[in-house]
């Protein structure tokens, strides 16, 4: 049975946390429904047998009996897939000529059953010898120039051949291929089958009534039917001559007048449907050429039909329009002012109007004319000037208030199941232009940033339990949220006047003050971390009696609790004691915990950076732009076909030594790193522009580099790539490496190309972390470093790589103090950069230049010994704390010269820094210093997506596949121009799509807008080159061979195959891998599962089944110090890109395959998973995994007594001990236990024999002591010998 959920009033799920909610409005079936609905029981008899037999009466009656009979109902369909009914027995089965109606219905209501549950459709069909159907130009006929056959006029026609004569010559193409085909009716299907196909709609849209009861098979169908228009006009293919079709056709005044639009209820979708087909049909861009028109050429195309409209109606209708032809433009281009012109015409001259415009005028369906009404909106829509889009956005509050949060409409997205189209923009593989792609990405975030908001509110108003006390009648929260303080006082000190054009103040300054006395020390530490620009958001709550009442689902959310107002607001500024902002730098602890917070309202980050720049000229690299609207030669932007490559790479570190280059070269001769390689694509190119070109010459340069024969493996070509310019897409499967590839990138760029940027992005400050980490470990000087976001303070480092902890310049100086005391040169010369500037010229370099004339005068004329060198050198006293001694005895003089000059190289170095950070004189605050570093002195940036709102000419971003695609592209667009270019010269994205894709909560985003698609996921499906990591290094082959399926020629690092733990079996566990099915426990299903494994991290694919398994764990390990806790319980979803040594599985909806590649990828040694296997050994997308895992017991498969580490070969399976089920296990654990409580206490006999032997004095200042350093370590060291014991088993 389905679980109703119409009348929910909360985004809060009713048995879930807020992060599941959006399954909780899907129907999934249980083992039960599946085993006894009619469907799997004509699955087993007829399609699921190995010597199934075809009979083409089952399909008719399963469609006829289980389907239409049923309404199509989902939870049929669902079942029909999940038995593998489309790959078992419709397409393998299905004839052109002999199959039913019935048939061909089943084979595409299964491919959309796939489709709407997110499964890959077409792999069945293409795998059983079909071609992609997708790909085929058939469908592009359907909507080719053939189309305009159908026009009402003839006129209409020549009058666009007019404006496009290559459109002519197709047409002459089209007309002669049609003469003199032998036979024309598939070619008369495909001129007319979209004319056709809406005359049809027009007749269902006018056979609904206006009032009374309606069909709605036929609304849903009308509103399917425009959900196909709006996705024929979102893509440059199908609308460049379906545009011009769909308007001679008059389709949007036919819904516009339709009596459905005319309903008061049943038709909002149909209504918001329609506004977002009449946005299209009439976008900014030309639909021939497919060039994005600005607002000066929409006014221009504008201004030329009202004009055309004056010259028509001068000459010809000069009585009755001789106002509008001698009127101004601007009196003419709105609704009411064409009323009062076209309104006094009668019919006749209305019709005679339209023929003299090229409109249709007969009707679409049926026969006769248009009415006056019908043609008056046609006239008006065709002449009336478009809202701008721009306008529209602007006036749109980004921060959500409570009438925008507490919508009706984001409670119903949440449980979308696709059965329904909805109003909202879809991300698909291809865009009109950079501002459609911008204004579907602004509208998709503002929906999902709404919904994620209510749900925060929503958990923290509950949890906060507000009630109202008498007699008092003043508000008490009798509960508490982590996220959510009540304030103290609030004071409003500024409201701006508003803005040119607007009617609200541009901006309301308010102070904020807050108790965080009563709350832990990490939550104080939470809210301490607050800074300027982060976002909060300000509740009105107002209890009333009913608010302490058990709050219903059904009961509206803002009511029940009394939230009457949500405003957002921005920190900018924090107030201290004396009413003064608190510097970033050094921020003090504020120990009354009464902080006070100055904020303003303003926008949410990416919103307001997609809004600025929709108003902004767009500029992308040429290089780029083709291939990210999705149109022309995928390869384009690869760095083969771009222009002025490099000349030679320096490889620096990437080619550790001889034996590692000679895996990638022929070269005999032994060569010292690093390697500076010229690659043959250069060289060749160079060759090509000479004038005397010499065949020979040029063909031998083919294949070489330099001096020998390269063939690039994918890691290396991977960083070569990265290293020229243009785009870059690495796929790296797990454990392949891709964090090491991007930090070789971004070291190569560095030392290749100093005098650039490079901004590197990933998805999680973990990721950030770990790159950059490596990065610091390679040569790259720390000032060129900079770490943006609250992760900084999460590095495993002692340096601060903060923008607000990179200012050196006061270290410096007080290196310029103690240089000039050791001259004994008087005076503040540290005092500031210019001070310290005059001391090096006029006192260091006017002793430095004599002496060092002197030395390398003596090293010519032999006239100074080393000796006078030595005794003479000026900064002696400086160098007092280097190591010592600082000349060597028998350093030679050459080699005493060279320390000399090294000397003071360090010191010139002090005072260059100090010149190139001077600008800090004039930059007062720590915020403005901070920013200056970041656009001056950085030159590698690291910051997760949210941050990345800078301007770089290289971007590398790692977890690609995981960023939301406009969280990709802003870092993009957001660079420098040069000469009105974009000055980015390199985009790497590195990821992989076979793996989780970004975490989009609400469903209706993420499957019907297609949210969770990331940048990377489209240039992948679009066709874009990448290349490939082949080798991984993480997982043992065995367990690889789980995942790498999914991978083109993923093999094995040597380091799998030879390192002793992988040789060496798992011990305690017979099996490195194994599917352990979990059958009812005590009749019943899935209630409370007993997981203990010791150092293991438990996976699962629910947050439910998360929290129920730590609770289990709380409960019955946590406290026995036999056991503890398992390294790690969390969800799948946020596990990727981490790894461990063992791992259990608890498998939940994971039919998604890039959750299980997650899963089954995350161990190195040994994974084990635990499942219902009636649920999966089915399921055709899992069949390459589940196939391998069934090839072992489905039995829990221990070896028992074993020490660890095991001597045992991973292969050698003998002596198994088998867990039978679930109760079993609970007696072996139990048993374990036993036996580890015997042995404690045995050993802990044999220590306090020994403390007996002690002495009296010794046992009690041991006893009687406080705890030191030695004691600690000393019960670390028994807590490690515990958890060795415990390894036993």
């Amino acid at each position: 049975m389905f679980e109703s959920f119409e009348s929910r009033q909360t985004t809060l799920p009713p048995h879930a946390p807020p992060t599941e909610s959006a399954r909780a409005g899907l129907y999934h079936p249980t083992l039960n429904e599946i085993k006894e609905d009619s469907i799997s029981l004509k699955a087993q008899q007829y399609w699921q047998k190995k010597d199934a037999k075809w009979d083409p009466e089952i399909v008719d009656r399963i469609y006829i009996k289980e389907l239409e009979h049923n309404r199509f109902e989902t939870k049929k369909l669902m079942l029909l897939e999940f038995s593998q009914y489309l790959e078992k027995y419709l397409w393998p089965n299905y004839d052109d000529e002999k199959a039913t109606l019935e048939h061909a219905l089943s084979i595409v209501l299964m491919v959309n059953e796939k489709c709407r549950e997110r499964i890959p459709a077409w792999e069945p069909i293409i795998k059983n010898g079909v071609h992609d159907v997708r790909d085929l130009p058939y469908i592009l006929m359907l909507v080719s120039l053939m189309t305009w056959h159908c026009f009402g006029t003839s006129s209409l026609r020549d009058q666009e051949f007019a404006t496009n004569k290559n459109l002519k010559k197709q047409w002459r193409a089209f007309e002669k291929k049609y003469k003199n085909a032998a036979q024309k009716e598939q070619l008369l299907f495909q001129r007319t089958w979209i004319s056709n196909y809406m005359k049809g709609f027009v007749e269902v849209l006018y056979s609904i009534p206006e009032v009374g009861d309606m069909d709605p098979d036929a609304i849903a169908y009308c509103e399917r039917f425009l959900e196909f228009l709006i996705d024929l006009e979102a893509q440059l293919p199908t609308r460049r001559y379906f545009n011009t079709l769909l308007d001679d056709h008059q389709i949007l005044v036919l819904c516009k007048l339709s009596p459905l639009v005319k309903r008061e209820k049943g038709s909002e979708l149909f209504k918001q449907l329609l506004e977002i087909l009449k946005f299209y049909a009439g976008f900014e861009i030309h639909d021939h050429t497919g060039l994005a028109l600005r607002d000066d050429e929409m006014t221009e195309l504008h201004c030329k039909k009202l004009t055309e409209l004056q010259h028509i109606a001068y000459s010809h209708f000069k009585e009755s329009l001789i106002l509008l032809a001698l009127s101004n433009l601007s009196s003419i281009e709105k609704r009411e002012d064409l009323l009062i012109h076209f309104g006094p015409l009668d019919h006749e001259e209305i019709i005679r109007l339209c023929k003299f415009l090229n409109i249709r005028y007969q009707k679409l369906v049926g026969e006769g004319v248009y009415d006056k009404e019908f043609l008056l909106e046609v006239l008006i829509g065709k002449f009336e000037k478009r809202i701008s889009q721009i306008d529209k956005i602007n006036s749109l509050p980004l921060y959500p208030d409570e009438n925008t949060l507490f919508d009706d409409a984001v409670v119903k997205t949440q449980f979308y199941s696709g059965d329904l189209p909805l109003a909202l923009p879809k991300l698909n593989l291809q865009f009109l232009t950079i501002h459609d792609y911008l204004l579907r990405n602004f509208n998709l975030f503002r929906l999902e940033s709404t919904y994620e908001i209510r749900q925060d509110i929503e958990d923290v108003v509950k949890r906060l339990a507000p009630r109202v006390t008498y007699p008092s009648g003043m508000n008490e929260f009798t509960g508490w949220a982590r996220m959510a303080v009540e304030i103290e006082q609030f004071n409003i000190v500024e409201v701006t006047k508003p803005n040119l054009g607007e009617n609200k103040p541009a901006q309301v300054k308010a102070d904020v003050t807050y108790k965080l006395g009563r709350y832990t020390e990490s939550i104080q530490n939470e809210w301490d971390s607050l800074k300027q620009h982060d976002v909060l958001f300000l509740l009105s709550i107002q209890a009333h009696d009913g608010t302490s009442d058990k709050y219903k689902d059904e009961t509206p959310f803002r009511e029940h609790f009394g939230l009457k107002y949500v405003r957002g607001c921005e920190v900018s500024d924090i107030i201290g004691d004396d009413g003064k902002p608190i510097d970033e730098v050094g921020k003090p602890r504020i120990e009354d915990r009464r902080p006070k917070i100055s904020g303003n309202t303003r926008t949410l980050p990416v919103l307001e950076t997609i809004r600025d720049l929709m108003q902004s000229e767009l500029v992308v690299p040429e290089w780029l732009h083709n291939v990210f609207l999705g149109y022309g030669f995928p390869g384009s932007a690869h760095y083969i076909m771009l222009q002025n490559l490099p000349k030679e790479i320096d490889f620096r570190d990437t080619l550790l030594d001889y034996d590692h280059l000679k895996i990638v070269s022929d070269e005999k001769d032994t060569l010292s790193p690093p390697y500076v390689i010229q690659f043959p694509e250069v060289r060749k190119r160079e060759l090509e522009k000479s004038e005397n070109i010499d065949p020979n010459e040029l063909k031998k340069v083919e294949n070489e580099i330099v001096v020998k024969t390269y063939t690039m493996p994918n890691m290396v070509e991977a960083i070569k790539s990265g290293t020229n310019p243009g785009l870059t897409m690495v796929v790296g499967p797990p454990g392949t490496g891709k964090t090491d590839v991007a930090v070789q990138i971004i070291a190569n760029l560095y030392h290749n190309f100093p005098e650039q940027h490079t901004l590197l992005v990933t998805h999680s400050n973990q990721a950030l972390n770990q790159i950059f980490e490596k990065i610091m470990a390679l040569d790259v000087d720390e000032r060129h470093l900079l770490r943006l976001g609250h992760g900084e303070e999460e590095l495993n480092t002692e340096l601060s790589f903060s923008k607000y902890g990179r200012e050196k310049r006061l270290s410096l100086l007080k290196e310029v103090d103690r240089l000039a005391k050791s001259l004994n040169v008087g005076g503040e010369h540290g005092y500031t950069c210019e001070t310290a500037g005059y001391f090096y010229l006029y006192h260091v370099l006017s002793k430095w230049e004599p002496y060092i004339d002197k030395c390398r005068q003596g090293l010519e004329k032999r006239n100074v010994s080393v000796e006078i060198m030595r005794n003479e050198f000026i900064f002696t006293k400086y160098f007092a704390d280097a190591p010592q001694p600082l000349f060597p005895e028998n350093a030679s003089y050459a080699e005493t010269l060279e320390i000399i000059e090294g000397c003071f190289r360090h010191i010139e170095k002090i005072f260059t820094e100090l010149e190139e950070i001077r600008g800090f004189e004039l930059l007062r605050t720590s915020y403005d210093r901070a920013n200056y570093l970041l656009t001056k002195e950085a030159k590698i940036i690291a910051m997760t997506c949210t941050h990345a709102a800078l301007k770089y000419d290289n971007v590398v971003m790692e977890e690609a596949a995981q960023i939301l695609e406009v969280e990709t592209f802003i870092p993009l667009l957001l660079q420098e121009t040069e000469d009105g270019r974009s000055r980015l010269k390199r985009v790497i994205l590195i990821g992989d799509h076979n793996q989780l894709p970004p975490v989009v909560k609400n469903m209706a985003f993420q499957q019907y807008g297609n949210m969770e698609q990331s940048l990377f996921t489209r240039f992948v499906r679009l066709g874009v080159p990448t290349i490939d990591l082949d080798s991984q290094g993480r997982s043992r082959p065995s367990i690889a061979s789980l995942f790498n399926w999914r991978y083109n020629n993923l093999g094995d690092l040597p380091v799998v195959h030879e390192q002793y733990e992988y040789k060496k079996a798992n011990a305690g566990f017979t099996y490195e891998y194994q599917l352990i099915n979990v059958d009812n426990y005590a009749g019943k299903g899935e209630t409370e599962p007993v997981p203990f494994f010791y150092q293991i991290s438990i996976l699962t694919t629910y947050n439910g089944q998360k929290a129920l398994i730590r609770d289990v764990l709380r409960q019955r390990c946590s406290w026995n110090p036999l056991f503890g806790q398992p390294a790690k319980v969390t969800t799948v979803d946020k596990y990727q890109g981490q790894q461990n040594d063992f791992r259990t599985r608890n498998v939940g909806h994971i039919r998604d395959v890039r959750r299980l590649i997650v899963a089954m990828s995350r161990a190195r040694l040994g994974l084990y998973v635990f499942c219902r296997l009636a649920l999966f050994k089915n399921c055709y997308e899992l069949t390459s995994t589940f196939d391998r895992l069934l090839e072992r017991p489905t039995e829990l498969s221990l070896r028992i007594n074993e020490m660890w580490p095991s001597n045992r070969d991973f292969d050698d399976y003998s002596e198994p001990f088998t867990i039978v089920d679930v109760v079993h296990m609970g007696k072996y654990v139990f048993q374990m236990m036993q036996e580890q409580l015997e042995y404690a206490k045995e050993q802990n006999a044999e220590m306090e024999g020994l403390i007996k032997d002690d002495s009296p004095e010794e046992q009690i200042i041991v006893r009687n002591d406080e705890p030191d350093e030695d004691s600690e370590e000393s019960a670390a060291s028994d807590d490690s010998i515990d958890s060795q014991n415990n390894k036993l088993y």
